[in-house]
């Protein structure tokens, strides 16, 4: 999968078209080692714009609980552990490394991409700047 891949999964998720993100994430491979630079920009862009420069480690956390708290069938497989990880890793511009799971943290980025896009009630316009900025970030 290509990084513009990845740019068109999100922005059809993010745009609630089904479809366009059926077709779109099906290309993710997190075994090819190239899947995910688009993903975990957006991740990068989408977490700074929640949280700040100074999220508290109570505020992730509780972040973290809410947005894995799901009744939706799927969200069982995602630990608030990982998402306050990968939250903590975006905020400080590190890569995750330690307890990293390819497939099961590209996936959970891409919802938590989601969740603070709709939790921020960002508009197609806003969706579309925090995708050119993870696009330069990215590059």
């Amino acid at each position: 999968m290509s990084v513009q891949d990845e740019f068109d999964m999100l922005s059809a998720l993010l745009r609630f078209d089904v479809m366009g993100f059926a077709r779109h994430s099906t290309r993710i491979d997190p075994a090819d080692g190239i899947s995910g630079a688009g993903i975990w920009a957006a991740f990068q862009v989408a977490t700074r714009r929640r949280f700040g420069t100074g999220a508290a480690p109570e505020e992730i956390a509780a972040f973290a609980n809410a947005a894995t708290d799901r009744p939706e069938k799927g969200w069982e497989d995602f630990a608030p552990a990982a998402a306050e990880r990968l939250i903590a890793n975006a905020l400080h511009s590190t890569t995750p490394t330690a307890g990293y799971d390819p497939a099961r943290d590209l996936a959970l980025q891409v919802l938590l991409i989601q969740r603070i896009s709709a939790e921020l009630r960002l508009s197609e316009e806003e969706q579309g700047r925090l995708l050119s900025d993870a696009r330069t970030l990215a590059t």
